[in-house]
């Protein structure tokens, strides 16, 4: 089942109205729809971010193999 929609308000000052109707209007959507996706996008940017960020915090904790054994003391000292 499609969840309905909910309504909200918001307070923008007539420039800034102004300039989200022409933006709007020039994608062919209404200032509701409009900043519907705007809020969807960024939802999703934030979502990538958040599972992007405990990838990398994830792969720190595990340790980098980089192959072969490790130097012997000599080995290290050698010149």
């Amino acid at each position: 089942m499609v969840e309905a929609m909910k309504n909200i308000t918001i307070k923008l000052d007539s420039e800034q109205l102004r300039r989200v109707r022409h933006i709007a209007v020039d994608e062919d959507s209404s200032v509701s729809g409009w900043v519907s996706r705007l809020i969807e996008t960024e939802l999703r940017n934030r979502d990538a971010y958040e599972s992007a960020r405990e990838k990398a915090l994830a792969d720190l904790e595990a340790p980098l193999s980089l192959g072969g054994k490790p130097l012997s003391r000599e080995e290290l000292h050698r010149r």
